[in-house]
């Protein structure tokens, strides 16, 4: 019995940095393109939508899908909330020179702590990541 005891102990401890780590942030490099940004403009509880703007500031068309990941701040780290989203493959544009407003909803409520999303825009060959964090009451 001692024994089967201090086994479980070792599983449970081998298995738990495996399982943060599994849903640690991808995305460290977020923001790193000149003259392009994103910012939230509202944030609906009720309806849980979130409307923000993505913020072309350069002579260039963007392009952009409808895919955004959703992470939570816990312990000073990103963790990823929803890594089983599906997306439809249509690309948009954001016009040099102006801001296009998006809309996302949420599979899920959130719960009260401090959140980002992530967007991955393209310019030609490249993908960058914009992110923008907010909080829940």
């Amino acid at each position: 019995m001692r024994h089967k005891v201090l086994y479980l102990c070792i599983v449970i401890l081998v298995s738990m940095p495996g399982c943060h780590s599994a849903n640690r942030s991808p995305y460290d490099d977020v923001n790193n393109i000149s003259n392009v940004s994103m910012i939230i403009d509202n944030i609906d509880y009720e309806s849980n939508q979130i409307t923000l703007s993505i913020v072309n500031e350069t002579d260039c068309s963007l392009t952009y899908g409808s895919e955004y990941y959703i992470e939570i701040k816990k312990n000073d780290n990103w963790y990823s909330l929803n890594t089983d989203q599906y997306f439809n493959a249509l690309g948009y544009i954001a016009p040099p020179n102006d801001s296009i407003a998006v809309t996302i909803k949420p599979e899920k409520m959130l719960n009260a702590g401090e959140y980002r999303i992530i967007k991955p825009i393209f310019v030609e060959q490249h993908t960058y990541y914009l992110s923008s964090t907010f909080f829940v009451p």
